[in-house]
């Protein structure tokens, strides 16, 4: 389970800046972290409500007001993981940078 961080929605995952030439802006590609894990594993992205997709607009997931409580979002994924019935166990990768 991929978790964007600092407001970012789950394409960021899909972004990479290219290794052929590195001043070329980040852009969805196969070096990425999501298509790279996903040759191997299952691989999911999680929205977090209030999160901006690479393109400035609104991330998937429904607004609501921020700042959450870490408890909160936790029960949350855990019901939306539950819903979707993804079994576990789970690995939980968070960032905390920025684009």
């Amino acid at each position: 389970m991929l978790i964007a961080g600092t407001g970012n929605a789950g394409d960021s995952w899909r972004e990479a800046r290219s290794t052929n030439d590195p001043t070329q802006p980040i852009s969805e590609n196969d070096g990425a972290v999501f298509q790279r894990t996903a040759r191997s594993t299952r691989v999911c992205t999680y929205d977090r409500p209030g999160t901006q997709r690479s393109d400035g607009s609104p991330g998937r997931s429904s607004a609501v007001a921020q700042p959450t409580a870490t408890q909160g979002d936790a029960s949350d994924l855990h019901a939306l993981l539950g819903a979707a019935g993804v079994l576990g166990p789970y690995v939980l990768v968070v960032t905390r940078w920025a684009r």
